[in-house]
């Protein structure tokens, strides 16, 4: 009979103290020994960095009034009309098709009708880069064409329309977020702010709008049927959002995911002659970060009773932040106190 040496004694001996099973033990090894079943544990981390991030198709639009109406000239449509003077009902002036009380409410009520996508141009060098279309959805616009500026069309020798054109400009950004809640604005700034002439300072009215490529808005997300660009950081406007969803799941962009953006400036002939040049910067940020508090553009009525524009300085009245803008109306000094808008 084979005898256990003094060391085998003691390992039978410590299996049968713990009941026929070999435990991991700190600082040993990760295993496990049983005669019934065995598990071992990993633990893995994994650190997801915060990224934002943003591609645009087409970083310039170059647009010369010279080239309305020409082979490869700028795309620019009929904004409105002529009313001749002829008549009751006439004016003698140019007249904005789409509805509202003002320039900035027609022509936004146009934008919002149409329905846009791609660059507008093909760049070979970019493999995400393709045409798309651009259909106003409105028989007074599209199929309309555009002799060229101030707007007018000669057909059989006979001048058949006038009026003021609305110019655009087609690009897609393609953006990537991956915190919970974010939110994409835009912003213009003006090159020719302190330059002199012929250079302009920027006073066109330009207008940007976004929509998504294809199927529904993704779930949460807001996203802006257009709206009006104005000098000044103070003045980004929000074009999509998603806020923070502290009660569900996380609010992302869900991977790369492709704005088509419009943009749009109207020539109705309140235009100055010479050069402007402006930049509008997109950003994409954290949806909290980003909700800041900011004075919109408003309309109001001035001393020679025009509707005008006019942005409110940000005070703070018992805690509560609003808009204050001070201005000369029909009856003398006059005001306006209203709700802040948020990036």
């Amino acid at each position: 009979m084979k005898f256990l040496n003094l060391w085998q004694g003691a390992a039978v001996a410590s299996l049968l103290a713990l009941g026929g099973a070999q435990a991991q033990t700190a600082g040993v090894g990760n295993y496990n020994i049983s005669g019934t079943s065995a598990s071992v544990s990993q633990t893995i981390t994994v650190t997801v960095p915060t990224r934002f991030g943003l591609h645009l198709h087409l970083s310039s639009w170059n647009l010369d009034l010279n080239n309305v109406g020409q082979e490869g000239g700028p795309s620019c449509f009929r904004a409105g009309n002529h009313s001749s003077a002829l008549g009751t009902a006439g004016t003698g002036r140019d007249f904005l098709y789409g509805t509202g009380a003002n320039t900035d409410s027609k022509i936004l009520s146009l934008i919002a009708a149409a329905t846009y996508r791609g660059d507008q141009v093909t760049d070979a060098a970019n493999p995400y880069s393709y045409l798309g279309s651009l259909n106003w959805n409105n028989t007074q616009i599209d199929g309309q064409p555009t002799g060229g500026y101030p707007g007018f069309y000669v057909t059989g020798g006979k001048l058949v329309w006038k009026g003021p054109i609305m110019c655009s400009f087609q690009t897609i950004v393609q953006k990537f977020a991956n915190t919970d809640g974010w939110r994409f604005t835009s912003s213009l700034t003006d090159n020719n702010a302190t330059a002199a002439a012929p250079a302009r300072p920027w006073t066109l009215p330009l207008y940007v709008a976004d929509r998504f490529t294809n199927g529904p808005i993704p779930r949460f997300t807001t996203v802006s049927n257009g709206l009006r660009l104005l000098p000044g950081s103070v003045n980004a406007r929000t074009l999509a959002s998603a806020p923070s969803n502290p009660r569900g799941a996380p609010r992302t962009t869900g991977g790369w995911l492709d704005d088509n953006i419009l943009q749009v400036i109207l020539f109705d002939g309140s235009e100055t002659n010479g050069t402007y040049s402006g930049t509008v910067t997109y950003t994409l940020g954290d949806f909290a970060q980003a909700s800041l508090a900011f004075c919109p553009p408003v309309p109001y009525t001035d001393a020679n009773n025009q509707i005008v524009f006019g942005t409110g300085e940000l005070i703070t009245v018992n805690g509560v932040q609003r808009c204050f803008l001070a201005f000369d109306g029909p009856n003398g000094p006059d005001n306006l106190n209203y709700t802040p808008a948020f990036r």
